[in-house]
């Protein structure tokens, strides 16, 4: 089983200009969370056996939310701001979420085998005034073009430990309430999620 760390202290991030993309330093995550400095995640929706579903996953090593299939951040070398400076944080995501799949379920895919579906962005001065705890940034969402049975997931033993998954419809998706926050990240409720969910149905219409 792959034991990659959640959220590694040591991890550093590319930061990019909110006006813009442009990627303008590196920061450890650390830091740039405690100063709202603006990095990117990767998001990566897998499409289940059962018409209209799609898999989530369950963080049972921390809060237990279900989230996205692949979630991670958008990461680099320390020393990578030379080759990284100017470009527009989206270049890179590919790249993280092909990392970010072999890591999480064990299984390999490349850059051709995902579609992309929507880019949202959130900038705030202060913690978000409802969770308290968005951190500046934009979601880079991506779903497989194929579909898959949630057991070559469950039953890999190389994918990360503390993970699990679950097949959900999308519709359940497209329509959390608030009361649905202790079962599904904050994110995933909020609005300017609901243009990659709405994003995600259509695409799945056509795997």
């Amino acid at each position: 089983m792959n034991t990659t760390p959640y959220y590694p202290e040591d991890e550093h991030l590319p930061i990019f200009e909110p006006k813009n993309g442009t990627i303008v330093d590196i920061a450890l995550r650390r830091v740039a969370h405690e100063k709202w400095l603006c990095h990117g995640h990767v998001n990566v929706w897998i499409p289940g056996k059962k018409p209209g579903s799609v898999f989530t996953q369950i963080k049972t090593k921390s809060h237990g939310r279900r989230d996205a299939t692949i979630w991670g951040h958008i990461n680099c070398a320390p020393d990578a701001l030379a080759d990284l400076q100017g470009k527009n944080i989206v270049e890179l995501a590919p790249r993280v979420a092909v990392k970010e799949w072999r890591e999480e379920t064990g299984t390999i895919f490349t850059e051709s085998d995902i579609i992309p579906l929507w880019n949202i962005s959130e900038f705030y001065d202060e913690p978000h005034p409802v969770s308290k705890s968005w951190n500046n940034g934009t979601v880079i969402a991506y779903v497989l073009d194929r579909r898959m049975a949630l057991d070559d997931i469950l039953r890999n033993t190389e994918r990360e430990s503390g993970l699990d998954f679950e097949e959900v419809s999308i519709e359940t998706l497209l329509n959390l309430t608030s009361k649905d926050d202790d079962k599904y990240l904050r994110k995933l409720i909020s609005e300017p999620y609901k243009r990659i969910l709405l994003a995600l149905r259509e695409q799945m219409r056509q795997i």
